[in-house]
């Protein structure tokens, strides 16, 4: 069978762009993306606002999402969603087993979506405690300092 990476980067936007639609109605938008492999199995799609950066991306077979705010993004990268999550809710059974390449993505980012439209807020507000913790009456920490800040590296 032939590849066809215009058709599979029309049908991955448009299941970002059904399932994560509470991002867009909050203001995101997507700002890149990014197909890594020759077989388009990986990719990544970066979503932003001017307080939110987020990755959805595909990697072994694994859909995930992570994300940070600028203040934080270039000193400690982002956080991946389930560890914000179990950091928030340890109830939450975030993590399931990787799939199979070439399966249908859409059930793992409806599954993430649903996940960060509950939690965003809370997250949001725990990442926003992380940056309180940097104080500007301190002089600026190395990034190696801070890395060893945040557990969500």
């Amino acid at each position: 069978m032939e590849n066809h990476p215009d058709l599979r980067f029309l049908e991955l936007l448009e299941n970002i762009e059904h399932h994560f639609d509470f991002l867009f109605r909050r203001g995101f938008h997507i700002t890149s993306v990014i197909f890594v492999d020759q077989d388009s199995e990986d990719w990544q799609v970066t979503m932003e606002t001017d307080e939110c950066i987020i990755k959805i991306y595909s990697y072994m077979g694994r859909i995930d999402l992570a994300l940070s705010i600028p203040q934080l993004y270039h000193a400690v990268g982002l956080f991946e969603l389930g560890d914000l999550i179990c950091g928030i809710n340890e109830n939450e059974d975030f993590f399931a087993p990787a799939q199979e390449p070439l399966m249908n993505e859409a059930p793992s980012l409806l599954r993430i979506a649903q996940l960060l439209e509950t939690y965003i807020d809370d997250i949001l507000e725990k990442i926003g405690r992380m940056l309180a913790l940097l104080s500007l009456d301190d002089p600026p920490a190395s990034s190696s300092t801070l890395g060893q800040m945040f557990q969500y590296n």
